[in-house]
């Protein structure tokens, strides 16, 4: 409910302004991707070329919680939540090994709005209640932040039967860690997994926690968490 309040409180030019600056509809060119969608970041010529009707005030309030029209790619929001939590660096990603840090412009968002942001973020992995509190990081400075997300099918309204194989939703979990002096950033999709809470949040704790292990040299700890998670240990070491 804040988020809508917020959201039909607010011009679409300012969604679209943000948008742009955290990554939304951005394209990678650097990628040799065989195919890369860019995704929507929707505004008034969009909805009027598109579906020959005008922005109404409702779908701002959609927009304010990354529904309606507004479409992502998974490369987006792992760059989203770096620029989130470096506080408002340019964050690009690359395939290239980097040996030193790059030094980044700065975003045009404020660094106070943002440093909110990064706080609710890491409320709603480390507080109860918060949806990927169950998959939180216990380990003192090894905590990750986050938001899950789950993103519909079919229609709930036309779904009269239990979910298959192909209507349950996708699960999705958008994070980063640690909280300070934020290092890595990672976005998960599970296809008809089901709730972001429990689908992806699990598997983006995994990604964050082991690299985190690996940072810090403990290739031991590393080892271990791949081995209770049933994976090749030698296999992933050798890459």
């Amino acid at each position: 409910i804040m988020f809508y309040n917020i959201g039909a409180l607010c011009k679409n030019d300012l969604f679209i302004k943000v948008g742009k600056e955290l990554c939304i509809g951005e394209s990678f060119d650097k990628f040799d991707f065989q195919k890369q969608n860019i995704g929507i970041n929707p505004n008034d010529a969009w909805k009027r070329k598109n579906l020959k009707e005008p922005w109404y005030p409702g779908d701002n309030v959609n927009l304010s919680i990354g529904q309606g029209f507004v479409k992502t790619n998974a490369l987006q929001l792992a760059v989203m939540m770096a620029r989130i939590a470096s506080l408002g660096k340019k964050v690009e990603p690359t395939l290239k090994p980097v040996i030193t840090a790059p030094e980044f412009e700065e975003i045009n968002i404020n660094s106070a709005f943002l440093k909110f942001v990064k706080d609710g973020l890491y409320e709603g992995t480390n507080s109860p209640g918060g949806t990927s509190y169950g998959s939180r990081i216990k380990e003192k400075g090894f905590e990750f932040c986050g938001k899950t997300g789950t993103a519909q099918v079919v229609s709930k309204f036309l779904q009269k039967h239990e979910y298959t194989d192909i209507t349950r939703p996708h699960g999705l979990f958008a994070g980063f860690a640690p909280f300070e002096n934020s290092r890595f950033s990672a976005s998960v999709i599970i296809e008809n997994g089901g709730f972001g809470s429990s689908a992806a949040a699990p598997v983006g704790k995994n990604v964050l926690y082991f690299s985190q292990l690996l940072h810090a040299g403990r290739l031991e700890d590393a080892k271990k968490l791949c081995e209770n998670l049933g994976l090749d240990v030698n296999s992933i070491f050798q890459k």
